[in-house]
């Protein structure tokens, strides 16, 4: 686990792997971006100290004004929820209401 190795090094980290919205994917994704916690990893409370957070991420190759909303909705606004929220914060159903138009 790669969040393991740099933190177990000392190093503090921001993941930013799992939220990726280049990939082109259909239906309720946004799903599977709220669930991803980037301390969700086989470490110590030290190691977990360590993380300062995560990052959205989208590249421009597949982008422009005719998708990028379509892209960033609800996408976005799942991955800033998720990485504002306490960990106890895990329910997608919960969420919906407010990501959903």
């Amino acid at each position: 686990d790669e969040m393991s190795k740099v933190t177990g090094a000392g190093y503090h980290t921001v993941l930013s792997s799992p939220f990726y919205l280049n990939y082109i994917s259909y239906g309720e994704d946004w799903k599977t971006y709220y669930s991803c916690d980037p301390q969700n990893f086989n470490g110590t409370k030290e190691q977990r100290d360590l993380v300062m957070g995560g990052e959205l991420c989208m590249w421009g190759e597949f982008v422009d004004n005719s998708n990028v909303l379509s892209r960033l909705w609800p996408r976005a606004a799942a991955v800033a929820e998720r990485l504002w929220s306490p960990p106890t914060l895990i329910f997608p159903q919960v969420a919906e209401p407010r990501l959903v138009e």
